[in-house]
């Protein structure tokens, strides 16, 4: 759901099959997982991560390319931003390259959310 926070569990990449990705790459290594969301309105859209996890966002099988880059806030839990621009529809957020076992991770509209620092 976009605008809530989510922890997430996250897997072995060589054991994930990423929609933007071919396949499973034996010789990744880290951790990563995927999240389902929906758009209903047009505009630039904030994926926020208590990590430091690649990230991409998916639509039609294909990564999105991001519109900003940025860190969260001191103090506020989140240490990766990135902005992405999307049109209404079904997205998958995946995350990859992980050291941590789980992240938090939040899609909000960027209308509403502070600048990227």
């Amino acid at each position: 759901m976009v605008g809530k926070a989510y922890d997430l569990a996250l897997h072995p990449d060589a054991q994930l099959k990423l929609p933007n990705l071919p396949g499973p790459v034996k010789d990744r290594v880290g951790r990563g997982g995927t999240a389902h969301f929906k758009v209903v309105s047009a505009g630039t859209y904030r994926v926020a991560l208590a990590s430091g996890v690649w990230v991409d966002v998916v639509h039609d099988r294909k990564a999105l390319k991001s519109v900003a880059h940025g860190h969260g806030p001191a103090c506020s839990g989140m240490t990766k931003i990135v902005d992405f621009r999307l049109t209404p529809g079904a997205y998958v957020l995946t995350l990859d390259g992980s050291e941590t076992q789980s992240t938090s991770a939040l899609v909000a509209s960027a209308a509403r959310s502070a600048p990227v620092q």
